[in-house]
């Protein structure tokens, strides 16, 4: 279900709600599996949508997994390009 309804893009009869918790779903397996490349883009993109629809819900659920890959990659670049872009939206 994840791999059909998780994508970067729209997906025709799903809600963008739904759409951002697979995308953060995604994100939190990727950070377990150390794959930080594909952590920051799924959960880039399920903060955009989260944005988007202005879901408290869902904006602490990236919060949450944000705060997991900070505490992985403290020191990366792409980490604080997007804890920065998360903050600035707060």
């Amino acid at each position: 279900a994840f791999s059909r309804f998780g994508k970067l893009t729209p997906t025709q009869g799903l809600l963008e709600c739904n759409r951002a918790e697979h995308l953060n779903y995604m994100a939190s397996v990727a950070v377990r599996q150390r794959d930080l490349d594909t952590a920051i883009q799924y959960l880039d993109t399920a903060e955009e949508v989260a944005w988007q629809i202005q879901s408290a819900m869902r904006q602490a659920e990236v919060r949450e997994t944000m705060r997991t890959l900070r505490l992985l990659w403290p020191n990366e670049t792409k980490v604080q390009q997007l804890q920065e872009k998360l903050y600035a939206r707060s």
